[in-house]
Order: structure tokens, then sequence, then C-alpha cells
């Protein structure tokens, strides 16, 4: 129940924003990135936090999807910001556009100051 509401209110604050698909910062925001991306019907966007060591050895952004598509990023708690930043740079070298993301607690330690920069 708790993550399904997790993804009820992280769908609410993005409805007036305008994306293709959702990407769930890794680990925590996956679960409810997917629970968003089943309940609505938009394409979600896997990143890997590390690199594979077998198969393909990428990070999760082979033939994802559209170049150019903008991408909801979906944050659970937001400390520093640094794991969006880096979801936003997995993103932009596969071609895709991070538009805006939505976080549902932020812990007030500098994430939303360091995301301005």
């Amino acid at each position: 129940q708790i993550r399904g509401a997790a993804a009820a209110l992280h769908y609410e604050a993005s409805r007036d924003m305008t994306y293709r698909n959702v990407c769930g910062v890794p680990y925590t925001a996956l679960p409810i990135a997917t629970v968003i991306s089943v309940d609505h019907d938009i394409p979600m966007v896997i990143r890997r936090k590390e690199k594979k060591d077998y198969g393909t050895k990428e990070n999760g952004r082979r033939n994802i999807l559209k170049k150019g598509n903008p991408v909801l990023i979906i944050e659970d708690v937001i400390t520093t910001g640094n794991s969006i930043l880096e979801t936003v740079e997995v993103l932009q070298a596969a071609g895709l556009r991070s538009c805006d993301g939505v976080v549902l607690l932020d812990r007030q330690q500098g994430g939303d100051v360091n995301l301005k920069n």
C-alpha cells in the first residue's frame, strides 16, 4: 500500500509536466517508477547504477527508447542530489532528455540547491 501511495503522489505531482518516459533513480525509486509505468502505461527507462560485467556490459542505456524523448525522473528521497545528477548524465548520454523530476521527501541537506546549479 505504501508503494502504491508513493507512486500516486509522484504521478499527481507530475500531472502538468510533459514527458514520454519515466526513470526511477536506483535503487529505492525503481519500484515507484515501475508502478507509475504499469498503472499509467508510460514506458520506463531503467538505469543501472553500475556497468554489467556480462552480456552487453552496458549500464542499461542500449536500445531503450527514442532519442530526444523527455524523461521524468522519479526519486523517493533527496539528500545531496548526486544520484539524480548521475541519472541525468546517463539519460543524456543515451540521447534522452531529462526534463523534470519528482521527489517525495527532501531531507533539506542542499540537494535542491545542488540540482539548480
